[in-house]
């Protein structure tokens, strides 16, 4: 890239740049190149009879040497063809390889790569053809959205705890859960969250458990800055607080911030749930589709 820069073509500068992307991808030389060219002296692009010497081909790739050559229209349809790859691709105009290539990347936006798995596995071909045509995939889809949002968003409203402390919420919550009715309205279940926070980070727990010596050392530990400072709001008189009033607003913080978070996590996984159960059923609908099919093909090749 350095050797090149100075280069006043920017076509020529990509140009370089993706020839030698080509030599490495497809693991060829550049006499094989040559050989390539040489052997499609019948191709209508091609005058009649052309050949690319080795030595031509190093004048307008050797990217070192003072005396490199633009390379002429005629031997970069040459390379193109050689390499397999279209000539906008070559010089910049299109980032994918081939003109159909950047067709389906304008109607689907998959990348090169992917375009071109699809195209060699005509096995791939078929499953995906089948599940994107079943009815039932928008909806997956849309699943996986809602999953992908809930976990953003909780891991967000989750960061400012160390994970030894969410750790511990999170078997409060679990607790909390396995001791509620399903039918308990959201204050209720609220309530029964904050006992179990009582009990899994009890004051004498705190006090003991660590190598902190105070509350305020623990929730230094353990809290952002900014958690610390809302705990401030769950204070009557921060003037004439002990160490059990932090202790207390400390857990009021956690509930009111935190039980939200926990109730969406779970609707998360139940989201999961479906999402495999939807995908298991299309996996199913996949087997039965094959299944048929080869019995089609079984007997038409019977009757034949």
């Amino acid at each position: 890239m350095k050797a090149i820069e100075p280069f006043s073509l920017p076509w020529q500068k990509k140009f370089l740049c993706r020839f030698y992307e080509q030599l490495k991808k497809q693991d060829i030389s550049k006499s094989e190149i040559t050989e390539r060219v040489n052997k499609n002296t019948d191709d209508s692009l091609l005058p009649a009879g052309y050949t690319l010497p080795r030595n031509t081909l190093t004048q307008f790739t050797n990217f070192n040497s003072v005396n490199m050559r633009v390379v002429s229209v005629t031997n970069l349809i040459a390379v193109s063809l050689a390499l397999g790859v279209s000539l906008n691709y070559l010089l910049g105009i299109d980032e994918l390889e081939t003109p159909e290539n950047t067709d389906i990347n304008k109607v689907t936006g998959l990348p090169n790569e992917t375009i071109e798995a699809i195209k060699d596995n005509e096995n791939l071909q078929e499953k995906l053809n089948f599940f994107l045509l079943c009815p039932e995939i928008k909806g997956i889809c849309e699943e996986i959205d809602r999953l992908f949002f809930t976990r953003l968003v909780s891991n967000d409203l989750l960061h400012p705890y160390s994970k030894e402390l969410l750790s511990k919420m999170e078997h409060a919550y679990n607790q909390s859960f396995k001791e509620s009715f399903s039918l308990d309205e959201e204050k209720e279940k609220k309530k029964k969250y904050k006992e179990c926070l009582y009990r899994e980070l009890s004051f004498e727990k705190l006090k003991s458990g660590g190598t902190e010596s105070s509350i305020q050392q623990y929730l230094e530990s353990n809290l952002t800055e900014e958690r610390i400072v809302q705990i401030q709001f769950f204070l009557d008189d921060d003037s004439g607080c002990d160490e059990q009033d932090v202790y207390h607003a400390f857990i009021e913080m956690i509930t009111e911030h935190t039980f939200d978070v926990f109730e969406k996590r779970y609707i998360g996984e139940l989201q999961m749930g479906n999402i495999i159960k939807s995908v298991t059923m299309l996996i199913d609908e996949y087997i039965e589709f094959r299944t048929r099919k080869f019995h089609e093909q079984a007997r038409t090749t019977h009757k034949q």
